[in-house]
């Protein structure tokens, strides 16, 4: 839908305005990241593997480029590389012929600026932003559980047992949070004191277990309210503070006009799930401030931070087993890493069968996991870069970026009224 209304906004811009090549390549740029943009945000927006994200593949020199997010975000990155990758499709048009070679290079001449400029940039920025690890040290906890049996009564214990062990294991350093993946606890932790005083005995000394969780409204009273949270629990099997994830996903986790259509939910519970506030930063003693992402939470740019409460770091849990072996859990953890950069965040994403990781403020990626390996990594959490140009402004730069990429078209359009 999206990539299609780019390609009929650009046919129909070049039919009525009989546009030039530059003109004609600015415009389709400029169309596709407002597509983008609009998939990222109409009908509670999804915006998965938008163009700039090519650039948090493996290959030289992709850091370097993906470094401008930090400054117009990842809609801006998406702009700037379908232009640079549309620009040389101009060395086959008719009026470059008579130019000189100079000139007729110039397209692959501006995409080799839109490369280099921003790799430059990038550059500068790793070399002001190195990996300082901080003294606070956390267990990132992957129990790989199959989507198979995460819900299955029968295999609930088992389930259970398997995030106990791997959090009990001997620690080569003091920890200060064990962190398990998007609901590990798959009870109602505030109603069960007995799984909660089993969690309570695996919390590091003066520290907390930090788990995924189902919520459901205080007891004694039935279940009315069920939330997707984070909750902390210290030694003492209390919960010391929540996070209830406010970007839901639609027929997963509730059902969009549910009281008109006859259809019920894809997810497991019966009812659906209920929204929390929005972005929040949770302060405990002894642990730095850290900004909470239930899923694909981490997926939507500049709408993951309480900037006013700034956190040190950001915390993303995660299933991630829904996708199997597919490239899915590679694709989340790509765009979970440019989060980091666009927000100059370490961010820590904890997994249950997804590729769990520590990513610093440069999203250098220091520690990740394997696809289905049962494990834990102890991890000392990175520093905090200083607030980004992109965390301050969010997304007015691509706008300037927009009107920019539209200049020749005006441009164009004023000579052909005045001749």
């Amino acid at each position: 839908l999206w990539p299609a209304a780019a390609l009929l906004i650009t046919a129909i811009g070049n039919s009525r305005l009989r546009l030039p090549g530059d003109a004609r390549i600015c415009l389709f740029a400029v169309a596709w990241a407002a597509a983008e943009w609009s998939r990222g945000h109409a009908f509670t927006g999804l915006p998965w593997n938008l163009v700039g994200y090519a650039w948090s593949g493996g290959f030289p020199g992709a850091l370097l480029v993906l470094q401008s997010a930090a400054w117009v975000g990842i809609y801006g990155l998406s702009f700037l590389t379908v232009l640079a990758a549309s620009l040389p499709a101009l060395l086959g048009t008719p009026s470059l012929l008579p130019l000189s070679p100079l000139r007729r290079a110039a397209p692959v001449l501006a995409t080799a600026a839109l490369i280099l400029l921003p790799a430059a940039a990038g550059a500068v920025r790793l070399h002001l932003l190195p990996t300082v690890p901080t003294a606070t040290w956390l267990r990132l906890v992957q129990p790989s559980i199959p989507q198979s049996l995460k819900w299955d009564p029968a295999a609930a214990e088992a389930n259970f047992h398997r995030l106990i062990e791997l959090s009990a294991s001997p620690a080569d350093h003091p920890l200060a949070a064990v962190l398990w993946p998007e609901a590990a606890a798959t009870f109602l932790i505030e109603r069960d004191a007995g799984h909660r005083g089993a969690i309570a005995a695996v919390a590091p000394k003066d520290g907390y277990v930090i788990t995924g969780a189902l919520r459901a409204n205080p007891p004694p009273g039935p279940v009315k309210q069920v939330w997707n949270s984070i909750e902390a629990i210290d030694g003492d099997g209390a919960i010391r503070a929540r996070y209830d994830k406010a970007h839901l996903v639609p027929f997963g986790e509730y059902m969009p006009f549910g009281d008109f259509l006859p259809i019920r939910d894809l997810s497991v519970g019966a009812i659906d799930l209920s929204a929390g506030p929005g972005p929040q930063t949770i302060s405990l003693p002894g642990l730095p401030g850290l900004a909470p992402l239930v899923c694909y939470e981490a997926i939507f740019p500049a709408a993951i931070i309480d900037e006013p409460h700034r956190p040190a770091w950001i915390l993303n849990v995660t299933n991630d087993a829904w996708y199997g072996r597919s490239s899915g859990p590679f694709q989340h953890f790509a765009i979970a890493r440019t989060r980091a950069i666009e927000e100059g965040l370490p961010l820590v994403r904890v997994a249950n069968n997804g590729i769990s990781g520590v990513i610093d403020a440069a999203g250098r990626v220091l520690a990740r996991t394997s696809l289905d390996a049962v494990t834990y990594a102890d991890v000392a959490l990175p520093e905090a870069g200083p607030p980004t140009l992109y965390s301050r402004a969010g997304d007015w730069l691509f706008l300037g970026l927009m009107i920019a990429g539209l200049a020749p078209l005006f441009w164009r359009l004023g000579r052909s009224q005045n001749v």
